[in-house]
């Protein structure tokens, strides 16, 4: 009764101080109970899925250490082929170089063989043209020296001596 009093006088419910042990002992109980259940709930079950997230992530950590592992391996693979790469280009590319010299001193060769066989054969042209054109002048000449003759005997040659060869080339004893 004594509290009642002092609420009424004035004074302030937090002012009041008592010690009443059994006030504490429900909440002490309460959170024991509640602590307790929380343990064992997480002494239950944050265990496993630690140990299952700890696992999958290290799980995890190994399929990212092969791939970087197959990774780095690849990378390797791959810049040993560029490089082959690279020796086999410029292994072609002397091998070009070389067939390129090869097929230019073939063609020249070629060259030089059929300019050799157009001069033989010119050169075989322009004799037989000339002997032809030889041949041509001769003939020309001696038909030139033929008509000149013919008129000379014509202009030289009187009836009188005309008839008189006639009749020696015309005897009759002369064809026997």
């Amino acid at each position: 009764m004594e509290r009642a009093n002092s609420f009424t006088n004035g004074e302030s419910p937090m002012s009041v101080h008592t010690t009443d042990y059994s006030t504490l002992l429900w909440p002490v109980v309460n959170f024991s109970i509640y602590l307790a259940i929380f343990i064992y709930l997480y002494r239950k079950h944050v265990p496993q899925r630690l140990r299952a997230r700890s696992i999958e992530i290290a799980e995890q950590l190994q399929r990212a250490a092969h791939s970087i592992h197959q990774a780095e391996h690849e990378f390797e693979l791959l810049d040993r082929r560029m490089k082959q790469i690279e020796a086999e280009k410029s292994d072609l590319t002397a091998k070009l170089a070389n067939e390129t010299d090869s097929l230019i001193k073939v063609i020249q060769a070629e060259a030089r063989g059929r300019v050799e066989r157009l001069l033989k054969d010119n050169a075989r042209q322009i004799d037989t043209e000339l002997r032809a054109a030889e041949k041509e002048l001769r003939r020309e000449t001696a038909l030139v020296a033929l008509d000149a003759a013919r008129d000379r005997l014509k202009r030289d040659l009187s009836g009188e001596i005309d008839r008189r060869l006639r009749q020696e080339v015309l005897q009759p004893g002369l064809f026997h």
